[in-house]
């Protein structure tokens, strides 16, 4: 919905994820991998089995998110 608060437009890094977003939407090839709030989305185990890499992800004390690649799977 073009115009509206509920529409956010599509990110592909969570750094990139605006401060203050409370849900997230992952989509893999088109298909719904997860949804809801957004620290139930963004979590280690969703994000590494959704991009076939292990990775850890942290939320910043200034509330920005954070991934990086884990050494073990």
């Amino acid at each position: 919905m073009p115009g509206s608060d509920r529409h956010r437009p599509g990110r592909h890094h969570v750094e990139q994820v605006p401060v203050g977003i409370t849900h997230a939407l992952l989509l893999d090839h088109g298909h719904v991998v997860a949804q809801g709030p957004i620290n139930q989305v963004f979590t280690d185990e969703i994000m590494s089995a959704t991009f076939g890499l292990p990775l850890q992800i942290n939320q910043l004390p200034d509330g920005r998110w954070a991934a990086r690649a884990r050494l073990n799977y």
